[in-house]
């Protein structure tokens, strides 16, 4: 087969596979719909707040996963002879069609989450060292100012910041405008919380608060 053709398959794939909202899912199991909760929006800090911890963990922990496997398959079929070596062009071009799949899917008419999620999957095959101390960091902060979308940045820019340094380094444009492109989407769709982040007015979300809805 053809590179361009799989280039094209891939695409299509992680597009398609982002479309899978597993927070929208998992509300309807319970017998509710997360987008009429809350902020309204089908993610994880939404479903923490509204069903608990263990039913936001298996959101975040399903859309991760959901982000993690197009992206193998990409490195694996756009990879340097078809294995996993250090081009990791497949990578970024099945991440970002993750993420735009996610933010924009077609089956729920272009209104899907935020992002965030996939984009963590993204990373940790882009660097899974670096990805979890970024997530671990993330939860502490999260922990102790309780911003939701603050930790959000935090989690997912460290490791694409690592991952730019090393495509520039490397000389890779093409990898560094992938890059940026997958930051930049779930930032966009945060320009609001942005927004009340800077007047004070941002949601908290406190791990303890909502472990209760657990029980």
């Amino acid at each position: 087969m053809s590179e361009p053709l799989l280039i094209i398959l891939c695409i299509i794939g992680s597009y398609f596979i982002g479309n899978i909202n597993n927070a929208l899912l998992i509300s309807k199991l319970k017998k509710k719909d997360v987008r009429q909760l809350g902020s309204g929006n089908p993610g994880t800090m939404n479903m923490i707040r509204n069903f608990g911890i263990f039913y936001g963990g298996l959101t975040l922990v399903l859309d991760v996963v959901k982000g993690v496997v197009p992206c193998i398959i990409g490195w694996y079929l756009l990879g340097n002879r078809c294995d996993f070596g250090t081009d990791k062009i497949g990578v970024y071009i099945c991440g970002l069609s993750l993420v735009i799949g996610h933010i924009f899917p077609v089956f729920l008419k272009f209104k899907g989450g935020k992002g965030i999620a996939g984009t963590i999957g993204v990373c940790l095959v882009i660097n899974p060292w670096v990805t979890a101390i970024s997530f671990v960091a993330g939860v502490i902060f999260l922990a102790i100012t309780k911003m939701g979308a603050a930790t959000s940045f935090i989690i997912i820019s460290i490791p694409l910041m690592y991952a730019a340094y090393y495509e520039a380094e490397a000389g890779n444009v093409a990898c560094l405008i992938l890059l940026f492109a997958i930051f930049l989407l779930p930032m966009l769709r945060h320009l609001e919380n942005i927004k009340k982040l800077f007047s004070g007015t941002e949601n908290k979300t406190s791990l303890i608060k909502h472990k209760k809805k657990d029980k």
